[in-house]
């Protein structure tokens, strides 16, 4: 932690707050990695500011226990397969990312739509066509709800992304997963 600073490059700088939302973290744990010297700080005015481009190098460690070895390929038992619904669809004209990830934190924050019965859900983007979103959710056979009910639960997931999403164009289908870890 250094003591001297050149106030006029204060643009340069970002606060505990500030880095903790670049870096998706909580400011707790901002503090942690300033205490930990994994984050240089300096303070001013009693509080811990921290050089932008610092924060954006920033890389964590891994989260966990590291895994020893690397999962084998699995097929599922017979009569319990995995089944994967994926759903498709671009963002609306002139709608940003930052409009889409406030739209999913919205969805995150109220503990709905977590599509009862899924072993992982996921949302994704491909790197190519990254306007167009993907929704991946994997079930267990067994435990899989029927048809109606997934739609139902889709139907409900348009309306907080409807400002979003162009539903209209969205591709709906299921799959079959021959093998997974």
């Amino acid at each position: 932690m250094s003591k001297n600073i050149d106030h006029s490059d204060l643009d340069k700088f970002v606060t505990v707050q500030g880095a903790a939302k670049l870096l998706g973290i909580s400011d707790k744990n901002v503090h942690r990695h300033i205490q930990n010297g994994n984050i240089k700080a300096t303070m001013l005015g009693g509080r811990y500011v921290i050089l932008r481009d610092d924060v954006l190098n920033f890389r964590r460690g891994m989260a966990g226990r590291p895994r020893t070895s690397v999962p084998r390929w699995r097929f599922s038992p017979e009569g319990n397969e995995q089944i994967g619904t994926s759903v498709e669809a671009d963002l609306l004209e002139g709608v940003t990312e930052k409009d889409f990830l406030r739209a999913l934190e919205q969805i995150k924050k109220s503990g709905a739509h977590l599509f009862e019965g899924t072993i992982a859900r996921y949302v994704l983007s491909d790197r190519e066509t990254p306007r167009r979103v993907e929704f991946l959710l994997i079930w267990r056979e067994t435990v899989m709800p029927p048809q109606a009910e997934i739609e139902q639960a889709l139907a409900a997931l348009r309306v907080p992304l409807a400002g979003v999403l162009d539903w209209e164009s969205a591709r709906h289908r299921t799959k079959r997963i021959w093998m997974h870890t």
